[in-house]
């Protein structure tokens, strides 16, 4: 079993034990990837899939088979690698990295609900001329060929408006939660306690112009139950959530300015379902993390905006991301879906493509531009970009 804390070892974890902890196969690129691939034949029967991310980059789909509590999830596995196999340095000395860490990424499919009340609120985001030209993101694209009549009818239908959780593990930037959050401390009910960011920033932040972060108290956002197991394994090991809510409040008591501990309380929120309170922390972790990990707490920003339907505010804060790490993939493919939420296929297209620029064998960036390619060739009304 992991220690506790620690990043999973992914590469030498049993297979039934990956099964019980995520409730899906995992497969690596590894001599474990190589012998186990053939076992994965016709398990795709619930049409639930796994991407993975190897070292650093997003890699394929694998058709996986696994229930949880009766929802079917498309699950993105991010499984980054320390170039080289770097250290990290922690109080007691020198830790040793391991190869692979893992990092989630869900889209959710079915069974996200609210309270149950239907909610109409008004959206006041971002006038759309207010957002900036994104194009001058786009360094590289890759173009697929133009498909034919014939093609586009065996190409399956996508919901490309569908909204996708997605989570940027804090491995990536070799920071590690043993390091700021006590994962050993043995948590009894009496101990629960939720991660109130309540921490009064001196100043401005970079978000805080945003309509849907001045109104963060009353968006229409619920749970993101895709990131609930994201939040559970936050110690190499399942816990509930009260448990890990109740370490994160501990460790956000100690430093409450800590930029690594907001991300992971805004993670609690928006497992929860409260925007104004993720919205709290990931101000507090946007303005204290170093400049190199700032994309961290936009990411999620942009998602909670998203989910919200505040899309522009969502486009304006992946603006920012880009700004900070244009050569983010998952940066640009956040924006490509924002764009093809708004309907704008044009704009989607291009970021699909420059998605496939940074990493060509990303299979749902083709996906999805093939299924734009699609639309145009079947002659489907073009909405106005």
């Amino acid at each position: 079993m992991p220690d506790a804390c620690d990043p999973m070892k992914l590469d030498i974890l049993p297979q039934m034990y990956l099964r019980e902890v995520l409730g899906y196969l995992i497969i690596l690129e590894s001599n474990w990837y190589n012998d186990n691939i053939k076992q994965l034949g016709g398990q795709n029967k619930n049409g639930d899939s796994l991407t993975l991310f190897v070292n650093g980059q997003l890699t394929k789909i694998v058709p996986v088979k696994g229930k949880q509590q009766g929802q079917n999830e498309n699950v993105y596995i991010h499984v980054g690698h320390t170039s080289g196999g770097g250290t990290s340095t922690n109080e007691g000395g020198v830790d040793k990295v391991p190869p692979f860490q893992a990092h989630v990424v869900v889209n959710p499919q079915q069974g996200e609900v609210g309270d149950g009340m239907v909610k109409e609120k008004e959206i006041r985001q971002l006038a759309a001329e207010m957002l900036p030209d994104t194009r001058k993101f786009i360094k590289r694209r890759l173009h697929l060929a133009v498909p034919k009549m014939e093609d586009c009818r065996k190409v399956p239908k996508l919901e490309l408006r569908r909204f996708s959780s997605t989570w940027l593990s804090l491995s990536v930037k070799k920071v590690f939660v043993r390091q700021h959050i006590d994962c050993k401390e043995v948590i009894d009910k009496t101990m629960y306690e939720e991660p109130n960011c309540i921490y009064e920033i001196p100043e401005e932040t970079i978000v805080d112009f945003l309509p849907g972060v001045q109104y963060r108290n009353d968006l229409d956002y619920y749970s993101e139950i895709g990131l609930k197991e994201v939040l559970q394994m936050m110690s190499g090991r399942l816990e509930s959530v009260e448990i890990v809510g109740a370490r994160i409040a501990r460790a956000l008591k100690r430093n409450e300015t800590s930029w690594v501990i907001s991300n992971m309380a805004a993670l609690y929120w928006r497992v929860r379902g409260n925007a104004n309170k993720a919205i709290e922390c990931l101000r507090i972790a946007i303005h204290y993390a170093p400049k190199h990990s700032k994309d961290v707490g936009l990411l999620s920003l942009s998602n909670v905006l998203h989910k919200a339907k505040y899309i522009n505010d969502a486009i304006m804060t992946s603006s920012f991301i880009l700004e900070l790490s244009p050569s983010l993939v998952v940066g640009h493919f956040n924006i490509a879906n924002l764009y093809a939420d708004r309907e704008q296929w044009n704009f989607a297209a291009m970021f699909y493509e420059s998605t496939l620029g940074l990493q060509d064998s990303f299979d749902p960036a083709k996906q999805r531009l093939r299924a734009i390619q699609c639309m145009r060739v079947t002659q489907q009304p073009s909405p106005q970009e």
